[in-house]
């Protein structure tokens, strides 16, 4: 059988395909009805676009299909700030490549190629805590800087954590700031609580509630804070019936020691001072027996008061 001539034809003619750029023979890839045998022929003979190059102001000639301002790329990257290709060499292989450079957070292209880069994620290297000083093993993809959860929880803390806000923060007017505690990520506590707590010289008890004498949540000064001994108290203070409503501050006077029921007659009472009569004031406090002088409850005198008005960044 006879070699069939595999060159492109106009149309359904038997005539061959003749590029209108360069007048030669359109070689046998071509497609069918293809006009010019390559680019360069159709940007020839296609209608020219005059434009000025924003970058160096020279006039420059291009198809009407070209998108491009610019008469190189040089003039694009020089212009607009961006980085030129420069050699560097693969940080895998060692071989010496044209790379780009990306974004800023990504920097050079430091692989020749997929395989390079591929064989470079699988190959782990060796990393110094940095929390314990000690050497471990992580990926290159991961941005690992401690070698446990233990020295992550104990590094990345503070300033170093990614939510820090400065160790202060609002719910509504109430100002909360962070007491450092030694093996806890953070804990905060109301900033009048723990000027309270400064001012009588022990930590409040749970039940031991402080109020604003003016209402007014934003005024943390001792003399506008007034310790009420229960959550009872509170609530009947407010409810002005049964208790006033403090005009004066009680941080100097109040009891250092803890709450004594016995002597304010209102408040939390222990289990061992029976319980409350039947009729009359429901809020009174029962007659204590006499078996039970020395029983009430006391606090915790142990826990040390938190230091963290200034490492809170309270002011």
């Amino acid at each position: 059988m006879a070699d069939q001539d595999c060159t492109p034809t106009q149309g359904g003619s038997s005539k061959p395909a003749i590029c209108k750029g360069c007048g030669s023979k359109m070689p046998t890839s071509a497609r069918t009805g293809q006009s010019y045998c390559s680019k360069s022929c159709y940007t020839s003979r296609a209608p020219q676009i005059e434009r000025t190059c924003p970058g160096c102001g020279v006039k420059w000639s291009a198809p009407q299909s070209n998108p491009s301002s610019y008469c190189s790329k040089d003039c694009l990257l020089e212009d607009r700030g961006w980085e030129k290709r420069a050699e560097k060499a693969c940080e895998m292989c060692g071989t010496f490549f044209v790379s780009r450079y990306r974004h800023d957070h990504e920097g050079w292209q430091k692989f020749c190629s997929q395989a390079c880069a591929g064989h470079a994620l699988r190959t782990m290297e060796t990393r110094i805590c940095a929390c314990c000083g000690a050497a471990f093993q992580a990926y290159p993809t991961t941005p690992n800087r401690t070698c446990s959860k233990a020295c992550k929880d104990a590094f990345y803390r503070l300033e170093r954590a990614y939510p820090w806000n400065g160790g202060v923060y609002y719910t509504g007017e109430v100002k909360r700031v962070k007491i450092d505690r030694p093996g806890y990520a953070a804990k905060y506590d109301a900033e009048y609580r723990i000027i309270a707590a400064k001012a009588i010289g022990r930590p409040l008890m749970r039940h031991e509630s402080v109020i604003h004498i003016d209402h007014d949540k934003t005024n943390n000064s001792e003399d506008n804070l007034f310790i009420c001994g229960s959550r009872s108290e509170q609530g009947r203070r407010r409810g002005g019936r049964t208790l006033p409503w403090p005009t004066n501050s009680n941080l100097k006077t109040y009891d250092r020691t803890g709450y004594d029921v016995r002597t304010a007659g209102i408040g939390r009472i222990p289990a061992s001072c029976g319980t409350r009569p039947k009729g009359g004031d429901a809020h009174a406090a029962p007659a204590l027996p006499s078996d039970a002088v020395g029983e009430a409850e006391t606090p915790n005198l142990s826990r040390p008061i938190p230091d963290t008005l200034n490492a809170g960044g309270c002011e």
